[in-house]
């Protein structure tokens, strides 16, 4: 993959993601002792671009202002006149089957590999004498960038960068490729930004030709069926691969029910192409013969469906065993006929 410039993307909010939804995270913020600037930061919205969200509510006197930067929540019931119906408070009820639920990314840790670069062994001396804040670590150097008012943490390793994304950055898409997408496109301006800091060029003939894989990367559908019977039930949900590999859990970030995938390398297609799509056919197998699909029954069919793998598993290796076994007794008959 090329990191390529793209436009900032930060400040623009995808029209499938409800104001029910940045409802929600405002009153949990605030009821969490955050200030709007906080809150701005963890939705990855600029400060006016939040205000959209905080002017109805102001009116429709859900929250006010206590004090300098300082909110409190005062009537939530007053909800419905933003256009909130149906619930009591926001985000304790998930949103209705018709609407396409948006996948929250985060948690996101990019390793970008490095071209070769003239003096990059002498960047700890650089950055001495420049004065530039870091921190010395086993791998190389640790280094804080700023980009659109949020710290991103960058390690300037031998052969790579390696950039942690700030705990609570949140990017919203469609699936979790496009959440993925608004992730890559600030990370190609977080190497601008290291760029200009340490005065490199990461370029090769004017383009940026820096190969980046990401390992680290966590992707929630937000109110999910299965994450808000699980959460109401309190009930710890968690599913690991073949290798004990934790992929798949339930979450409840910012009063939210998620379920999420976390498997540092196949998250993006697990949400995608496994639980998604699961949840997905559940609708469609209910607009198709109007019976529902409970999640005690799926719940059930979880367990059945790791009874059969468990048993097709022995059954397999009984297989093998019988096939070679087989295999040895050809073997000796040849012989015993020389």
């Amino acid at each position: 993959m090329v990191l390529k410039k793209c436009k900032k993307k930060s400040d623009s909010t995808p029209p499938f993601v409800k104001k029910n939804y940045f409802y929600s995270y405002i009153i949990s913020g605030i009821k969490n002792g955050l200030n709007l600037s906080e809150i701005a930061k963890k939705l990855n919205l600029s400060r006016q671009r939040l205000n959209y969200y905080v002017s109805p509510l102001k009116k429709a006197n859900v929250i006010a202002k206590v004090s300098m930067g300082v909110w409190a929540i005062k009537n939530e019931d007053n909800l419905q006149h933003v256009g909130v119906k149906n619930t009591t408070s926001v985000g304790s009820q998930p949103l209705p089957l018709s609407v396409k639920k948006p996948i929250r990314g985060h948690g996101f840790v990019f390793t970008v590999k490095l071209p070769k670069t003239k003096n990059w062994e002498n960047r700890e001396s650089y950055l001495k004498s420049r004065g530039i804040t870091y921190k010395s670590i086993s791998q190389g150097q640790s280094v804080s960038i700023t980009h659109s008012g949020t710290k991103f943490t960058v390690w300037l390793c031998r052969r790579s960068l390696v950039v942690y994304f700030p705990k609570g950055l949140s990017y919203f898409g469609k699936t979790a490729k496009g959440s993925y997408l608004h992730a890559f496109s600030q990370l190609s301006e977080v190497v601008r930004k290291v760029e200009s800091l340490l005065n490199v060029n990461f370029r090769v003939k004017g383009k940026l030709e820096v190969k980046s894989k990401c390992f680290r990367q966590h992707y929630a559908e937000i109110n999910n069926e299965l994450a808000v019977q699980c959460n109401n039930d309190k009930e710890k949900f968690e599913i690991r691969d073949d290798h004990g590999k934790l992929w798949l859990l339930i979450d409840k970030s910012f009063n939210q029910n998620e379920l999420e995938t976390v498997h540092g390398v196949t998250a993006q297609v697990d949400m995608d192409r496994v639980a998604a799509p699961f949840f997905n056919s559940l609708r469609e197998h209910y607009t198709a013969t109007g019976e529902s699909i409970t999640i005690n029954s799926i719940l059930k069919g979880l367990s059945e469906l790791q009874k059969i793998q468990s048993n097709q598993t022995e059954f397999n290796k009984s297989l093998n065993d019988l096939v070679q076994n087989f295999a040895l007794e050809i073997v000796q008959l040849k012989e015993a006929r020389r």
